[in-house]
């Protein structure tokens, strides 16, 4: 009695990530907010939160990191810290 075996499976071409697909995975999914430095101060001492797409590209200054947060699940993404 002959057996079968099956071979195990490979993932197809499609399947694969390019450098290019890899560096772009998650991209529109997850935006890191982290406390802004320099000049993004406000005048009354308190920290302006910047949010960061997951690319390392700058979306935008909120006034506080609970305002960045929102903005982030607003879109439908996943905020994550940067400390």
């Amino acid at each position: 009695m002959s057996q079968k075996f099956r071979k195990t499976p490979r993932p197809s071409r499609a399947l694969r990530l390019s450098t290019q697909d890899f560096a772009l995975w998650g991209l529109d999914q997850a935006a890191y907010v982290r406390p802004a430095s320099g000049d993004s101060v406000l005048s009354d001492g308190e920290t302006r939160y910047t949010v960061y797409a997951a690319d390392g590209r700058t979306l935008g200054t909120l006034e506080s990191r609970d305002h960045a947060i929102a903005a982030i699940l607003g879109q439908g993404m996943e905020p994550l810290s940067v400390h």
